[in-house]
């Protein structure tokens, strides 16, 4: 997914990206010899990014699908773009812009498709069950 001519040969990915419930979507990208880490929080909206270790710019955004936070690594000026593509699924893109131009898109799911139809599946079978339960406890109470 690397599509920058500018970007430097020993930037290697040492993390993976990753997505759990309770610290969110994990987004890594590496700059010349920098880390540069977007957390999003699913739970409170905070978006956060990361510069080896140290926040840099952090920002809640609970109305909004898309985020951009800006900040500096030396000279070079980057912009962090998270998007909501897909809220059923929970699909986040985050993109990483340098001096203006695109650097790197990174895609995280918070459910597969198949996960997601599982778990709707279960949620209905469940919510029929309860609901079956409580009208047959109320005919009996009246």
């Amino acid at each position: 997914m690397r599509e920058n001519s500018q970007m430097n040969k020993s930037n290697k990915r040492k993390k993976t990206n990753k997505f759990t419930v309770k610290g969110g979507y994990e987004f890594y990208f590496y700059d010349c010899g920098h880390e540069i880490l977007a957390v999003g929080s699913s739970w409170s909206g905070k978006e956060t990014v990361i510069l080896n270790g140290k926040e840099v710019s952090s920002v809640r955004n609970l109305t909004k699908r898309i985020a951009v936070q800006q900040f500096k690594i030396e000279k070079e000026h980057y912009e962090l773009e998270m998007n909501m593509v897909e809220l059923k699924s929970g699909e986040l893109h985050c993109t990483l812009i340098k001096n203006g131009v695109h650097f790197e898109t990174q895609v995280l799911s918070a459910y597969s498709h198949g996960a997601l139809i599982k778990t709707t599946l279960i949620s209905a079978i469940v919510g029929l069950i309860i609901g079956f339960m409580s009208v047959n406890l109320l005919k009996n109470w009246f």
